[in-house]
């Protein structure tokens, strides 16, 4: 045996320190790894400002003032056999008055 009992004592307490911080560094690397993975294939619901164009929609028809300019998008179907568009969506809970109709 070419070490003397002290550097064996040395060389084994090194050999430890070097597996744990090379197992800690290992598993760090993989979380990190893992969380950027999951971050790639999910999404970020980010919420929406509610002004857009230094226009709060949140406060739009409280006044009340420029109800009749605004109109909602209604999805409608063009069927044969019928002279107005079949509108493809739940109106039971749209106020008339936001739906503008053209049927010309």
């Amino acid at each position: 045996n070419w070490l003397t009992r002290d550097q064996t004592k040395i060389v084994g307490m090194n050999k430890n320190t070097s597996a744990a911080v090379l197992g800690i560094s290992a598993a760090l690397i993989v979380g990190k790894l893992i969380k950027w993975v999951i971050s790639v294939f999910s999404s970020k619901v980010q919420r929406l400002q509610s002004t857009v164009q230094n226009i709060d929609f949140s406060q739009l028809f409280k006044s009340g003032s420029i109800r009749h300019h605004v109109s909602l998008y209604i999805p409608q179907v063009n069927a044969s056999g019928s002279a107005f568009p079949l509108l493809a969506c739940n109106i039971s809970n749209v106020e008339r008055d936001y739906i503008a109709w053209d049927d010309q």
